[in-house]
């Protein structure tokens, strides 16, 4: 080749252009404007990828566009002006190729990021992954927490293994430790704004995070007792939730029948037993206040699915202070009951659906303990002191407060007859629920706290003992006839009897307005006759029929 110029020793040429155009600063241009339309259009979820991605791609973008632009713009003018260039220099094809070929890579990288290998959290990326998630809750843009939410499910397990680090608790690491960013995460996610994104869009994010959890042999942090717990109130919280479409199979179909959700959150005790003082079930009061019979029967139903779990993996021989707190906040409602004393029972009120969600969950217990191949034998049939008490007696207590929480409604004679009789001791006492051993204890336990309470009154004259006498005097009555020793209130039945006979009349001249107080459902006291007495409503065109108990 001719030289043009001579450098130096150089032979440097005119500088020649391409018969067509590859890549010059139009196309380059062109692809740009292309590139920002669509970052510009591009939903949040692919602008967290790239964002939390191990490089720094918005920066090394940044500049390689620079290059590039500035490189295609340069050999287009310097071509055009036939500056002169070295003999061995590449032709402007080439260098139009080479700028094609690293803008092609930006497009796929950004690609590759974006879509197929979304960046995960890891000891790569931790710091930008916690800083980004920390500005998006911070912000509390629920759309885009939304989005997020969702999109943590593929980081759940990086996030689970990396904060449940046994050495990161025993040995004090550096606190940019990537363990203590991952706890940190752990505690962020238990915001109330992403826990309620959680529930409402999200479902498989919670069925990820108790799957990893279920993995670790041991939780070491307490953060995740906090994350669930929330999750717990938001999922019941939020009626459109994955668990309110986990309802019985033939209603809810193939998820109603596998309770994916469900399960995965409540039904591994081993796991909830592990994640710390606080439990799943550990909504706060204020929260549980507000609730209406609906979800107050599917907190029910997760505590069930756990109490079947802890039955079935051997726990029964423990006591568990997840199912003790979980029970004792289902007990708060029972007094719900009480806004129909002197008031006409509608069976569409929601404290009276609250009420037959109460008796339909303790039944269920008993009757998952009674479904054990081989019933639990815990102790006595009389606990000597708190140590000695088992499940059985939290259930019977259960039982018991129900039954005294009913005991509030004196009248109407009906609405009294209704909640004391056909909803309490017909659905949890009646000799025609399954005879079961576990039944059976259960229930001797329930008459034991009763027949307790009245003992108490002897020794000390209180108004919650008068309540349980005035229920089973209202629901048995006491007037001495035979009955069936199947009959479940026929040892109760004799313990008023004595009861009435040895102390009424005296609590009638010492304490009038206690002894009214051991009377409901129409039940009086006839001072002339000394005998109480029962009235029964009578055939058509009759008064009412009476029935005498004599003291």
């Amino acid at each position: 080749m001719e030289c043009n110029w001579d450098f130096i020793g150089l032979c440097l040429v005119e500088a020649g252009s391409s018969t067509s155009t590859i890549f010059g600063f139009s196309e380059f241009l062109t692809g740009l404007a292309l590139l920002l339309i669509v970052y510009t259009i591009t939903d949040f979820r692919y602008k967290f990828r790239i964002s939390v991605s191990p490089v720094n791609l918005n920066k090394t973008i940044f500049f390689l566009i620079t290059a590039i632009g500035i490189g295609t713009l340069i050999t287009e003018f310097w071509v055009a002006q036939k500056w002169p260039t070295v003999t061995w220099n590449m032709s402007q094809a080439a260098w139009q190729s080479s700028f094609a070929i690293i803008f092609l890579s930006i497009v796929i990288i950004w690609l590759w990021y974006a879509f197929i290998s979304p960046p995960k959290f890891s000891s790569k990326n931790y710091k930008k992954f916690s800083m980004q998630l920390y500005r998006v809750v911070l912000k509390g843009n629920i759309e885009e927490i939304k989005i997020l939410s969702d999109e943590l499910s593929l980081s759940i397990p990086n996030i689970v293994k990396l904060a449940n680090n046994q050495e990161a608790v025993v040995q004090e690491l550096k606190t940019d430790h990537v363990s203590y960013f991952a706890n940190d995460m752990a505690l962020l996610l238990a915001n109330r704004r992403m826990c309620q994104c959680i529930a409402d869009v999200s479902p498989n994010t919670a069925l990820v995070l108790f799957d990893a959890l279920s993995k670790e042999d041991v939780i070491h942090v307490d953060s995740f007792s906090t994350l669930t717990s929330n999750i717990t109130a938001e999922l019941i919280k939020n009626k459109n939730s994955q668990i309110y479409h986990e309802d019985h199979g033939y209603d809810s179909g193939l998820l109603g029948y596998i309770k994916p959700l469900s399960s995965s959150m409540f039904g591994n005790y081993k796991l909830l037993n592990m994640l710390g003082n606080r439990s799943v079930f550990d909504v706060d009061y204020k929260e549980r206040d507000d609730w209406d019979s609906e979800q107050l029967n599917k907190y029910c139903d997760m505590v069930l699915l756990t109490f079947e779990s802890y039955l079935k993996q051997g726990y029964w021989f423990a006591h568990s202070f997840i199912l003790y707190r979980a029970i004792s906040d289902i007990k708060s409602f029972c007094l719900g009951i009480s806004e129909f004393n002197n008031t006409d029972l509608d069976w569409r009120n929601d404290a009276y659906k609250k009420f037959e969600v109460l008796i339909s969950f303790a039944h269920e217990l008993t009757t998952l303990l009674g479904k054990q191949d081989k019933t639990p034998h815990l102790i006595a049939l009389k606990p000597k002191d708190e140590n000695q008490k088992n499940l059985y007696d939290n259930i019977a207590n259960f039982y018991a407060e129900i039954i005294h929480a009913a005991a509030y409604v004196r009248s109407p004679i009906d609405t009294c007859w209704t909640i004391q009789h056909n909803t309490v001791w017909g659905k949890l006492i009646s000799r025609f629920a399954e005879d079961t051993e576990a039944r059976r204890i259960i229930l001797h336990k329930v008459r034991r706290i009763i027949y307790d309470e009245i003992k108490e009154f002897e020794r000390f004259p209180n108004y919650k003992s008068t309540r349980y006498l005035g229920f089973c005097l209202n629901v048995l009555w006491i007037n001495g006839y035979k009955t069936s020793r199947r009959d479940e209130g026929r040892a109760l039945r004799k313990v008023v009897n004595n009861w009435f006979r040895s102390n009424y009349l005296k609590l009638v001249e010492d304490n009038p307005v206690l002894a009214e107080s051991c009377l409901a459902g129409g039940i009086t006291y006839n001072m002339e006759k000394k005998a109480l007495v029962k009235s029964y409503r009578g055939g058509m065109g009759k008064g009412p029929v009476l029935d005498y108990f004599y003291l």
